[in-house]
Parts: C-alpha cells; sequence; structure tokens
C-alpha cells in the first residue's frame, strides 16, 4: 500500500514539472503572437426555424381488400410483392350461385314492368267481353242453385247410385261357380294345344334330322312357345277367380257408393245456404271485374304497379353488385403488401384478403410537442433524412396536424402527418428524422453563430467588428436562429466586417490546465 502512494506521488510531480516547463516555454511565444482569427462578411440572406421529430415511413395509401359478399374462392391472381395496375383483377369467388341470382332479379323486373304496362293499359274489347261472359255465367249459375235441382238430374243421381250399390255387391260377394268353371275349362283347352304344338315340333324335328326343312322345325317351336304362354294365362285367370276381391277394389267401391248417396243426398236438400253464399260472391267478384276493366286502374293501383317495378329494379341492382362484390379489383396502381387468402376456400363479406399499398408517395407521422405544435402548420416545407439513404435528399410537406392530443410516454404530443416525394431506394418501414421549417425570414441581416458571444453579467450579446486591421467590439440584438447562422435586429450593416476568433495553443493548455 505505502509503494502504491510513492508512485502515485511520482507520477504527480512528474507531471506538474512538465507542465511548468511546458507554460515557461509558451510565455514568451504568447509575447509575440498576433491574435488569429476568422474574419466574414455581414450579408444578408434567409434564415428558417425548424422542429425536428423522428417516425417511419409508410405508404400515402394502404388498403385491406376485401370481397363484398361470402363465398368460396375460386382464384387468386397475385403474389406477395407483384405491382398492379388500378382496376386490375385480384381475386374472384365462384359466382354461379350469384349469377342465378341476378337472372333471377331480371326476370322478377320484367314481370313487375309488364304488371305496371297491363295496369296503364286502356283493355281490350275482347277482355271487356270475356268478363262480361264470366259475370253472366256465374249469374245463371246462382239462379240454378236458387231454382234447385230438375227432375232429370234426380233421375240421374238415382241411377248412379243404383250402378254404384251393383257394382259394390259384385265385388264383396267374389266370383260365381260358373265362371270358376269357365276358366278350368279355359285352362283345359290351353293344355290340349300345347300338347299338339309338342308333337308337331317333335315330327319336324325328326323330318329336319333325316334331311327336311329346317323351317318347318323353327315354326313348331315358336307354336309350342305361344301355347306354353296360354296355358300360363288360363291358370293365372283361374286363380284370380279362385280368390275374393281384393280389400283395395272393395274400398274403392264403396267409396264410390257413398259419393253416390251424397251427391243424391245434395240434390234433394239443395239449395243449400252455403252453395247460395258462394254462389253470390262468385258473381260479386265477376262485376268487380269487369267494373275495373271499364274504369281502368285507380291512382292508388297504378302507384303500386310502379312501387313494385321500383323494387323489383333495385333487388336487381343489389344482385348485380354482390356478383360485381364476388372480384376484388385494385382500387389504385400499388404492391401487393401481403395475401392472406387461398383458392378453395370459404371467406366471409368483408374478411380482409389482400393488403394493397401504394409505393408511389410516401408519408410519415411524427409526434411534436406541445410546445412546438402552435409553430406547425400545413403547407410547411420539411426536410428529411433517413438512416438507410444517408446521400438522398428528401423533401415533403405538412399534410395535417391533428386537433387533439395523444400521451406519447406521459409527454403530451400532437401527431403531425408528412407527405414525402419518394426516392430511389425508399421503403416503407424506414425510420426518418423530419425538420419542420416552421418560420422563414428572407432578406435578413446574417452572422455565423460563432461570431456571437454573450455577456452573462447583463446578458448582452456582442461581436467583434474588424476595422482597419483592429477588433472593435460592438454589441447586437439578435433574432432568428438556426444551426449555423443567427439573424442581427440591430448593431452591425450589411458589408461590415467581423473577427471570430481562435483559440491559440497557449490558450488551449492554460484553459486545460486552469491557468
Amino acid at each position: 500500500m505505502r509503494k502504491t502512494i510513492v508512485t502515485i506521488a511520482v507520477i504527480a510531480l512528474v507531471i506538474l514539472a512538465g507542465a511548468w516547463a511546458y507554460r515557461a516555454w509558451l510565455a514568451p511565444q504568447g509575447a509575440t503572437q498576433q491574435t488569429q482569427g476568422q474574419v466574414v462578411t455581414v450579408r444578408r440572406g434567409t434564415i428558417g426555424a425548424t422542429v425536428n421529430a423522428s417516425g417511419v415511413i409508410q405508404p400515402e395509401k394502404q388498403l385491406a381488400l376485401t370481397f363484398k359478399s361470402a363465398g368460396r374462392i375460386e382464384s387468386i391472381n397475385v403474389a406477395k410483392g407483384q405491382q398492379v395496375r388500378a382496376g386490375e383483377i385480384l381475386a374472384r369467388l365462384e359466382t354461379d350461385e350469384l349469377s342465378l341470382q341476378v337472372e333471377q332479379a331480371r326476370i322478377a323486373l320484367q314481370i313487375a314492368e309488364q304488371r305496371a304496362k297491363l295496369a296503364s293499359t286502356t283493355p281490350a274489347a275482347a277482355d271487356i267481353a270475356a268478363a262480361e261472359a264470366a259475370l253472366k255465367a256465374a249469374r245463371e249459375s246462382l239462379a240454378r242453385l236458387q231454382q234447385g235441382p230438375t227432375e232429370g238430374q234426380l233421375v240421374a243421381a238415382e241411377a248412379s247410385l243404383q250402378a254404384a250399390q251393383a257394382r259394390y255387391d259384385k265385388v264383396a260377394a267374389g266370383a260365381s261357380a260358373e265362371d270358376l268353371r269357365r276358366a278350368k275349362l279355359a285352362i283345359d283347352q290351353a293344355k290340349n294345344s300345347l300338347w299338339g304344338a309338342q308333337n308337331a315340333r317333335d315330327s319336324a324335328g325328326l323330318s329336319a334330322q333325316l334331311g327336311g326343312p329346317r323351317s318347318q322345325y323353327d315354326q313348331a317351336q315358336a307354336q309350342v312357345l305361344n301355347a306354353e304362354i296360354a296355358v300360363e294365362l288360363a291358370e293365372l285367370s283361374y286363380k284370380a277367380l279362385q280368390k275374393s276381391a281384393g280389400e283395395a277394389e272393395i274400398l274403392a267401391a264403396q267409396a264410390s257408393l257413398e259419393q253416390a248417396k251424397d251427391a243424391l243426398e245434395t240434390l234433394r236438400s239443395s239449395p243449400r245456404p252455403s252453395d247460395i253464399a258462394a254462389a253470390e260472391s262468385q258473381v260479386a267478384q265477376a262485376e268487380a271485374s269487369l267494373a275495373r276493366l271499364r274504369k281502368g286502374a285507380s291512382a292508388e293501383e297504378l302507384a303500386i304497379a310502379d312501387a313494385q317495378v321500383a323494387q323489383a329494379r333495385l333487388s336487381l341492382q343489389q344482385a348485380e353488385l354482390m356478383l360485381k362484390g364476388a372480384a376484388i379489383a385494385a382500387p389504385f396502381d400499388g404492391l401487393v403488401a401481403s395475401v392472406n387468402a387461398q383458392e378453395g376456400a370459404l371467406v366471409s363479406a368483408a374478411t380482409p384478403a389482400i393488403a394493397l399499398i401504394d409505393v408511389s408517395r410516401f408519408r410519415i407521422e411524427v409526434n411534436v410537442d406541445e410546445i412546438d405544435v402552435a409553430l406547425v402548420q400545413e403547407g410547411q416545407s420539411v426536410q428529411l433524412t433517413v438512416d438507410a439513404l444517408p446521400d438522398a435528399e428528401i423533401n415533403g410537406f405538412v399534410a395535417h396536424v391533428a386537433p387533439v392530443a395523444t400521451l406519447e410516454t406521459g409527454l403530451t404530443a400532437y401527431v403531425v402527418e408528412i407527405d414525402i416525394a419518394p426516392v430511389a431506394g425508399m421503403r416503407a418501414g424506414m425510420s426518418a428524422n423530419a425538420d419542420i421549417k416552421v418560420q422563414r425570414k428572407d432578406d435578413v441581416l446574417l452572422v455565423p453563430n460563432r461570431a456571437i458571444r454573450i455577456d452573462r453579467s447583463d446578458g448582452t450579446y456582442h461581436v467583434e467588428r474588424w476595422v482597419n486591421g483592429q477588433p472593435v467590439d460592438a454589441q447586437v440584438i439578435p433574432g432568428m436562429r438556426d444551426d449555423t447562422y443567427s439573424e442581427i435586429v440591430s448593431g452591425l450593416q450589411e458589408g461590415e466586417e467581423l473577427i471570430i476568433r481562435s483559440q491559440s495553443l497557449r490558450e488551449q493548455v492554460s484553459s486545460l490546465m486552469g491557468g
């Protein structure tokens, strides 16, 4: 520990000795050295104040494109990163059902238009004649009902009842013994014919084997087949007679019988009040139809017909919009940022399918502190620097200043939107610094900031004028200031020269050593 302290002390003494020797060497040099500095001229020019902020570059327009109809995706025609033109179809749904809906709506419109046309058209003489005939028939029907049934109608109804009763009795009783005997005899006759045909076929076959014609045998064989069919039919007829009538046949005969009874009873009890009322209603309807034809459609009926046409037309337009909405078209020239769907997938309306960005113009949103936002106005020019594009000259302008503040990391700030003119290599997502030129003054006196010094004792500003090779102190009043120059409101004139002193090596070392 003691050794360390001694070492530090020795080093300190060496440094102090070296510094003392160096100052001693500088002293005579400083006595003869002439004051050095840069002479500048007071000039007129333009100066501006800026507000600085940073943000991320974004495309000016970016949209999530959706289908306006639900359905199954038929095709996707673009890929991520692809350039597209306005109006180009990017994706399409299957449209069979939507096309059918359009056609149905078109037909419905045609029907509504035709009805409206008929309502507004004067009825033809033939239509009036037909309505008059319908009214005459309705009145005659009512008159017949009111008179009651004729004698002939009653006789016919009674005859129908008797016939229905006889048929029912026959079906319910079944086949007679005579019918069965005749059916049995038919079977025997068919079998005899079959045996005869078989004998003839055998003889023809033997003859053919002995060299006789083959055609006789073929004919005989055909007659055997016909005889076999006749036997089967006769047996089926006999079996059908042996069975009693089926339940369905009996029920049908019974229904016919009941119907005949009801018809006769209806005639005997006619006219019924309900029948008279129905006939009178038909007469009233016929009279109204004829009156409507003669008078034509009323204003209310015409209005309803026109409204139905308008409704049908709207339905057609809606169906056409749905069909059109089954395709996604590019709303502007741009770049496909992402594709979020695939062919064959089912999608609902308003589901984002494709993201499109406009890379012809960019924008940046920056947060400006509440202290500076009052200086920012729409239309002000902006100069931007992008780390990824260090050599690019990028300009823009203030497009919008948010009227409502947001809290950014606990500080009150306002969002300022800046439109940017694109340059080569610019990409969405790049970080950028924006210098918003909030103030500008033209034709003012300008001096470098380095030429102005502040007197801390009274807060005044001073420069050194260069007059006849000698520095002369002058008090000035500065105005606007940027990173390089300051405006001089008073105290100087255009063309005057100023000296901007630079520290000598002795002054630098003296300042470093605290002397």
